[in-house]
């Protein structure tokens, strides 16, 4: 079976301009690449290769949550649904995988997952992601720079400087 080992660089064309999405998508990369390593180096435990994909699937879904809380403070209903229809897409695909793959030796569904989150990985934050956060930025030059978040204010960068 063969892997994809591209490895992925978090580079210039991937930044939204908003500090604490670019990071946690930065991660969201890192962990994508440990997946690919493990199955690189042909790692046969499956319980790490399942714990890796655990990991990379609830840090996702922490990810959508922070990002649809702040992109609900600069779009339409209508925008953010469309945004969101994208996240749900992800969180039933991987569920449908995780269930189709948890606790088995390494089989195609594990790689064909690893080739779906990576390839929707990149395809969200390219062309759903950067253009929306730059269009957040066009329409609203001063966009919120803060909001409460679980009762704390937190600071948002819109990638301007203070």
């Amino acid at each position: 079976m063969p892997i994809d080992s591209s490895r992925l660089v978090f580079g210039p064309e991937f930044r939204t301009g908003v500090d604490i999405i670019d990071a946690q998508h930065q991660v969201l990369f890192d962990i994508i690449n440990r997946i690919d390593y493990l199955l690189l180096v042909n790692v046969a435990d499956m319980q790490v290769i399942n714990q890796a994909i655990e990991d990379l699937v609830n840090y996702a879904l922490y990810h959508f949550s922070i990002e649809e809380r702040r992109v609900s403070l600069w779009v339409d209903r209508a925008q953010l649904g469309d945004h969101v229809l994208e996240h749900n897409e992800f969180r039933r695909r991987t569920n449908d995988f995780r269930s189709a793959t948890n606790g088995r030796k390494l089989s195609a569904e594990v790689l064909e997952l690893q080739t779906y989150l990576k390839h929707w990985l990149v395809d969200h934050i390219l062309h759903k992601d950067v253009p929306l956060f730059r269009q957040i930025e066009q329409q609203s030059p001063v966009a919120p720079r803060q909001h409460v978040i679980n009762g704390k204010t937190e600071v948002v960068s819109t990638g301007e400087k203070d």
